[in-house]
């Protein structure tokens, strides 16, 4: 049986994987907390002395709402630690898509007046609903 820590480890590179592809969303639990639904699972990740930057954790929570595994950026002697690159990331990626970042960027720059020649900046954020063709 795989160790719950590095499993965890794993689910932190598949959730930034996913996260970047525009495929999962995530909500602001605070300045400094962000939760996604999967299933009958909920993960937050969130910065864990709460002033927005490392050390970062991740916490695996069942239906019910009970945290039931976590990691959190500490040792590098931990099995998982491999993975904290991917926490790091992670972290800023859900920050980014709850507060809708890359939308209020662009929001901002074509409230300024364009120079001369340059276009609006367009919202990148994927579109799910968009016919295929």
């Amino acid at each position: 049986m795989a160790d719950s820590k590095s499993q965890l480890g794993d689910l932190s590179a598949r959730l930034l994987q996913a996260t970047q592809r525009g495929t999962l969303g995530w909500d602001d639990l605070s300045d400094t907390a962000f939760e996604t639904s999967l299933g009958r699972a909920s993960v937050i990740v969130k910065s864990r002395d709460s002033d927005g930057s490392y050390p970062y954790e991740l916490q695996l929570l069942n239906n019910s709402g009970v945290v039931v595994d976590s990691i959190s950026m500490s040792r590098a002697s931990d099995p998982w630690s491999r993975h904290e690159p991917e926490l790091d990331a992670l972290y800023e990626a859900a920050r980014r898509n709850a507060l809708d970042v890359d939308a209020i960027i662009a929001e901002a720059l074509n409230a300024l007046s364009p120079v001369e020649g340059e276009r609006p900046v367009e919202d990148e954020r994927p579109v799910e609903d968009e016919p295929p063709f």
